[in-house]
Order: structure tokens, then sequence, then C-alpha cells
């Protein structure tokens, strides 16, 4: 009777071993195919919060360098708008420099104001360069143009920004980048310098010369700081990017499985299985004794 009793209490337990090892098969074979660590909550409940937070921050990360890329598109316009400035009125001195020559007749003179009324018509459409349908030097105003004809400003003087990092906003552009209505807006000396040029004499050559170094000294200023804001907002979307990067290095560790080590455990598991299979089943033989009471 003893033994009856051991032999069934074994080959139950070996019933449960094989259910165990049958269990275990199951769920590598589910790691293996889905090739996921958590499925659902339950699969691993520390793991999830730790899920959780990687995805989150993994989803601001990627906003992020959206935000920048936008930046930097509007950026990379606002630096060519401000390049083509800066060539504009490089042209522009030299001709009005020209009109210093002392032999030149009335009719030359009126020929170099045509030419830098040109040069301000250039200014101008380079000016009221507008990113998404707005202006890109006018701000936040939503303005079409940043400035008028006489020079006046449109915008307003806030700088639109993009968020690239956690409590990080960066300026996507620059206010104002030819100074304001006064006399050191390009606009503005421009439009006296042609005016004085078109009757013929270079008699206030000197003060035009004047104005015009002061408001091209505000065109390069801005053309500076718009460099100086791209390189900043590609040095952070860098960073972002990195980041970016050993957050998903981050989530595969947690979420995907190691192909390698899973197959290891589900060769074992098998062999485990296989072992118990054949034990359960030489003890668990029906025996005359077992049909008798």
């Amino acid at each position: 009777m003893t033994d009856r009793i051991a032999n069934t209490s074994l080959a139950q337990m070996l019933i449960n071993s094989v259910q165990q090892d049958q269990g275990n098969l199951t769920n590598l074979q589910q790691l293996l195919a889905s090739g996921m660590n958590i499925s659902k909550p339950s699969d691993n409940p520390t793991q999830v919060n730790n899920l959780l937070d990687v995805q989150s921050a993994l989803a601001r990360s990627s906003q992020m360098i959206a935000n920048a890329k936008d930046g930097l598109a509007m950026l990379g316009v606002a630096n060519g708008a401000m390049s083509s400035a800066v060539n504009i009125m490089q042209q522009a001195r030299a001709t009005l420099l020209s009109a210093g020559n002392s032999s030149l007749p009335p009719a030359s003179i009126k020929a170099i104001a045509t030419s830098l009324n040109g040069n301000l018509q250039s200014l101008m459409d380079v000016a009221n360069t507008q990113y998404l349908g707005v202006a890109i030097f006018g701000g936040t105003s939503g303005a079409t143009a940043a400035y008028d004809s006489s020079g006046n400003y449109l915008g307003n003087t806030t700088s639109p920004t993009r968020t690239v990092a956690p409590g990080v906003s960066l300026p996507s552009s620059v206010t104002d980048p030819l100074g304001g209505s006064g006399g050191s807006n390009m606009i503005v000396a421009l439009n006296q310098i042609v005016t004085d040029l078109s009757s013929g004499s270079p008699a206030n050559l000197q003060s035009d010369i004047a104005k015009f170094d002061a408001a091209f000294s505000n065109i390069q200023s801005s053309a500076g700081q718009i460099g100086s804001q791209f390189q900043e907002m590609t040095s952070i979307s860098q960073q972002t990017t990195l980041t970016q990067q050993t957050l998903s290095n981050q989530l595969g560790g947690i979420q995907s499985v190691d192909v390698a080590a899973v197959t290891t455990q589900y060769q074992q598991a098998m062999s485990n299985y296989q072992v118990t299979l054949y034990a359960t089943a030489k003890v668990a033989q029906p025996s005359l004794a077992t049909y008798l009471n």
C-alpha cells in the first residue's frame, strides 16, 4: 500500500512537472514568434513602468526632432535671404562708390541712381521673403510682408521659436533685420540715396555713403545672428537625435527578445520536457495493482 501511494505521488509530481514544462515551452514559443518581451502588462509588471517611461521620452524626443527640423528649415530660408541681402548690398556699395568719380557726367550719375534703385527693389524682395505664407522676418505677427516700400517695419519684435530639447526653445528667425524705420534702415537709406543721385549730382555722396554703411552694418549683424542661430539649433538637434537613439536602444532592451538567448532557453526547455515526459511515462505505466482495491 505504501509503495502504491509513493508511486502515485511521484507520478503526479512528474505530471505537474510536464505541465510546467509545457507552459514554459509555450511562453518561449510566443516570445520567439512575437519578438516581444512584453505583449501585455501581466507579462512583466515591473518592466511595464520602465517601458511606458521610455516610450513617453521617445515620443517627446521625436516631437523635438520634428520641431528642430522645421526650425532649421526656417533658419535655412532666413540664412539664404540674409546672404542674398549682403551680396546685393555689396554690389550696391561698389556702385555707390563709383559715383565719386569726378569725371562722370550727370547722365552717368543718374544711371547709377537707376542701378541702385534696382538693388533697392531686390532688397525689398529679400526682406519680404516668406516661409509658409508669412514674412519670415516679421516675427510672430503673421504679416505677409515685413516692410513696406518706405521701409516701415510691419511685423513685431517677438522672434518665432521652436522647442528642441526639454526646457530649451531657440529662435528660428530674426525680427526687423534691416534695423527699424530710421535712417539706419537700408530701404530708407537707399530711397534717399536714389533721390540724391537722380538729380545728376554727387553733392551729397559722402553723407549718402555714411548712411549706407550704417544701414549695411545692421544687415551684416542680422546675417551673423541668423548664422549663429542655425549652428546652435543644428547642434541641439544632433544631441536630441543621439538621445533618441539611446532611448530606442533602451526600448529595444526592454521590449525586444534576445533571439539567441531565448532560442537557447527553448532548446534547453525542450530537452527538459522530453526527459520529464519519458520519466513520467515510465512511472505512470498502468499495472494490475492499479486496478486492485
